[in-house]
Order: structure tokens, then C-alpha cells, then sequence
């Protein structure tokens, strides 16, 4: 349930109810079971949001244990730090994660994005090193991790867009009717299914051929799959259809990704049995490479196919959001064993395709950004 509230100069925003919008994703989303160990991890900012969740949790007989952290702390811990503290795992931690059942990533993205931008990539390489064992335990299919993209001020500054209608966008999506996604990403799942291959095209030049043969047919629709049934992952807002390629051939021109603080625009790669290789951006091409060619692994290597269906996400940012705009196609590389695939890679970066026309062994299912699918 939403309220709106008069700020700023007239304009007006949703006052979001946190304790009943906690509630549905307590019970509806992640379905919290009594005597289940939880650990939430907040933004500072979102400190308010994240104990809704643990009171939620604590009705439905769950023990919530919350963190919450600054992004001056994040910063300061890294730049304090010296590479063999930043590479090690602390014991503690990892204790506390292997006994949890459930954990909450609240504010996935900083509150003013960029503001790590400037510490030295050895710096997260070491700290990658560092998560390497925690990733292992939260990921390893035995606990539920839901992120959630919590909106900041500062988060819309950096995309350029206006506080209010961003604010609005990300808190309806976190408060939608979620059988309603559920039935719309059962539509997209039906379309996909038993197809061999996806041809993508845009205005801009995009025409790539994505094999998926065989591939599972993954969603995350606002409820997350049981440990056992399926990937124990969800991100919120929800609303996607996704899947890992088998390989990918062709031309992209990702029309937005955002790294390190900066707009990534109209950045164009080419796609060889699976492995792409980038050639120049209208804008952000310097911070995207650098970035690039300091991360470990697989980064070069397709990772996920997804297709976004969630109708109140209308403008562009938040990576975690956006993935779920309706009609958009996004198309990762990098690391995928979260989702069940192989490649290992200092990170996972989604950027996206607007606008596409997308065609199922033949068959068009989005065009220019409309699905032609009976219900959508």
C-alpha cells in the first residue's frame, strides 16, 4: 500500500508503507518459515526499510539478525585496508553466513553511486579474493538471497533522472501485484520454451543470433524458488525471463550499462562463439575498458539472456531494476554460477538492449520493444 506525501516545491511523491510493503515480500515473496535464521545486510539509508523486514520475519517466528553500513564505511574499509586483510575472509562472518537460511541484501547499489570509483583496481581485486568464500556459502544453492534495489537521491543524480519520478517508479515496482508478474513471466517462459534460437535485432544496429538449445528456463517473477526446486535467487523489484546462452554470435549496441559511477552509452561489441570483443561507446567507453580489462576471469564470456516484463519500470538506472523493464532485452557476460552456469568471473555485468525486436526460431515475440505475446 502506497500513500502519496507533498515534497519538494509542490511535486508529489508515495509515502511507501514499509511495514506493509516488508510484510508482502516476507510472506509473499520469500515465504519465511518459522525458526529460519535470516541475516540482513542494509544501506544505512535503508536502515528503516530493513528493520520492517526483520520485524515481518519476527511475526512469522524468524531470528533476523541486521547490518547496516554506509558507503563512506565501504569506502574507508577498502581504502584502509591493505591486500592481505582485503583478501581474507573473516571466520566469524562466515560462520554467521553458513548457519543462515535467508539473506537479505537491502540497497544493493550504493546510496551515490560512483563514489568508489576512484580506488585502485588492485584494491577490488584483493577484495574480490575476500568474497570468493562468502560467495561460495551464500550462493551454493542451500539458502535464499534476495537483493533489493532500494532508491536514493543520490542514486538519481547519477543517472540523470528526476528524484521524484525515479523514487515513485522504484517503490510501485517493489509494491506490484505479484501474481500478476507471475502470470506475465509464465507467458514469456511459454514463448521461449523448446526454442533453439533468438534473434535479436534494433534500429541501432543490433543483430545478434543467441543459441539457447536446451537451455533452463529461469524467472524471477517476485517469489523465490525453494533450495532444491530451482535457483534460490531473487531480486526485487522482479519481473524477468532469463536463461544462459549456450554461445552467441553477431552485433550488439548495448544502449545503457552503468559502471563505477558512469553511464555506459551505445556501447557496441561483437560476439564470437560466446565471447565478445568491444569496440568503441558514444560515451563511457574509457571507464567501461579500464574496468574491463582489470577484472579477472570470464568477464569476456556470454552469461545471461534476459527479457523484462515488469510494467512499472519506466526509467533507466538502478542495473538491478532495470533488467526488469518491460520490453527490454538485457544480455550479460561474466560470472553466471549463482544462476547455474560455468564461468568464473570477477563479476557479472548486465547492460541492456531497448527497443528490440526478438524473434523465437522465427517467430517474433518483441517488436521495437512491444511484445506481439496474447496477454502482454
Amino acid at each position: 500500500m502506497l500513500k502519496e506525501k507533498k515534497l519538494y516545491s509542490g511535486e508529489c511523491m508515495i509515502q511507501p508503507q514499509f511495514d506493509s510493503i516488508a510484510e508482502k515480500i516476507v510472506s509473499k515473496c520469500v515465504n519465511i518459515s518459522r525458526g529460519d535464521c535470516v541475516f540482513i545486510l542494509a544501506r544505512r539509508d535503508t536502515a528503516n526499510f530493513a528493520e520492517s523486514i526483520g520485524i515481518a520475519c519476527i511475526r512469522h517466528g524468524a531470528h533476523p539478525v541486521i547490518q547496516s553500513r554506509s558507503d563512506d564505511f565501504r569506502r574507508q574499509s577498502v581504502l584502509q585496508a591493505d591486500h592481505e586483510t582485503l583478501a581474507a575472509s573473516p571466520r566469524h562472518f562466515l560462520s554467521l553466513l553458513k548457519e543462515t537460511d535467508v539473506f537479505f541484501q537491502v540497497g544493493f547499489l550504493l546510496e551515490t553511486p560512483g563514489y568508489l570509483k576512484d580506488i585502485p583496481p588492485e584494491k577490488f581485486a584483493a577484495q574480490a579474493q575476500g568474497f570468493q568464500q562468502i560467495q561460495q556459502i551464500v550462493y551454493d544453492g542451500t539458502k535464499k538471497w534476495i537483493g533489493i534495489a532500494c532508491p536514493s537521491p543520490g542514486q538519481a543524480a547519477a543517472f540523470q533522472i528526476p528524484w521524484e519520478s525515479y523514487h515513485d517508479t522504484m517503490w510501485k515496482a517493489l509494491d506490484t501485484d505479484y501474481d500478476a508478474l507471475i502470470q506475465r513471466c509464465t507467458l514469456v517462459e511459454q514463448a521461449l520454451y523448446g526454442g533453439k534460437e533468438v534473434h535479436i535485432t534494433t534500429r541501432k544496429g543490433t543483430d545478434i543470433l543467441i543459441h539457447i538449445e536446451d537451455a533452463p528456463l529461469l524467472h524471477d517473477n517476485g517469489v523465490i524458488c525453494e533450495p532444491g526446486e530451482g535457483v534460490p535467487l531473487l531480486n526485487l523489484p522482479s519481473g524477468e525471463v532469463y536463461l544462459i546462452p549456450r554461445t552467441a554470435h553477431g552485433t550488439v549496441i548495448y544502449d545503457y550499462g552503468f559502471l563505477q559511477g558512469t553511464p555506459i552509452i551505445d556501447l557496441r561489441g561483437e560476439f564470437q562463439d560466446g565471447v565478445v570483443e568491444f569496440k568503441e561507446a558514444e560515451s563511457g567507453f574509457d571507464t567501461f575498458m579500464e574496468a574491463f580489462q582489470n577484472t579477472k576471469g570470464d568477464i569476456n564470456k556470454v552469461a545471461e539472456l534476459g527479457i523484462g516484463v515488469n510494467p512499472h519500470m519506466t526509467v533507466h538506472g538502478n542495473v538491478i531494476a532495470t533488467e526488469k523493464m518491460n520490453g527490454t532485452v538485457h544480455l550479460a557476460i561474466g560470472d553466471n554460477r549463482p544462476i547455474g552456469g560455468t564461468n568464473t568471473a570477477g563479476g557479472h555485468w548486465d547492460m541492456f538492449i531497448c527497443e528490440p525486436t526478438v524473434a523465437v526460431d522465427g517467430r517474433k515475440i518483441l517488436s521495437q520493444g512491444r511484445f506481439l505475446i496474447e496477454g502482454l
